[in-house]
């Protein structure tokens, strides 16, 4: 077993500190909206808060979505978010750069639409809105 990247392990302490609902969870399943039948996909981590996701290998329905981006899987990565993006229940994405220190957020609006482009965090602290966490981006690096 790999271990858990530390988005992964501070995701998990604020929400155990928090006594959040929601569960973090690295390398999970996750079943898209659409084509649900042929397509699986399997991020870095996520975070669901459903009573109906009991299978860590086949989430429907994560409020956030967590990629680590490395040259390799650049087109991979993105072609990925674009399908996380039909999900309902995602909130939020955050696809953490390895080749530079740099974190892009992609927020849902309140009427359910997305941003036409990432807000990019290159220093200081952001909030990851969907469980509630701020953090300083120098503990992902």
């Amino acid at each position: 077993m790999s271990p858990r990247p530390p988005s992964a392990r501070l995701i998990d302490s604020h929400l155990e500190n928090s006594d959040s609902p929601c569960v973090a969870l690295t390398n999970p399943g996750i079943v898209p909206a659409f084509q649900a039948s042929r397509n699986f996909y399997i991020p870095d981590a996520a975070v669901t808060c459903s009573e109906s996701d009991t299978d860590p290998a086949a989430l429907h329905h994560p409020v956030l979505v967590v990629e680590i981006l490395s040259a390799s899987n650049h087109a991979e990565t993105w072609r990925n978010i674009r399908a996380y993006m039909l999900i309902d229940s995602v909130r939020e994405i955050l696809v953490i750069h390895t080749a530079s220190v740099r974190v892009d957020v992609l927020r849902r609006g309140a009427d359910g639409s997305w941003p036409d482009d990432v807000t990019a965090i290159t220093q200081g602290d952001f909030t990851i809105a969907s469980i509630g966490l701020n953090v300083p981006l120098s503990v992902l690096y």
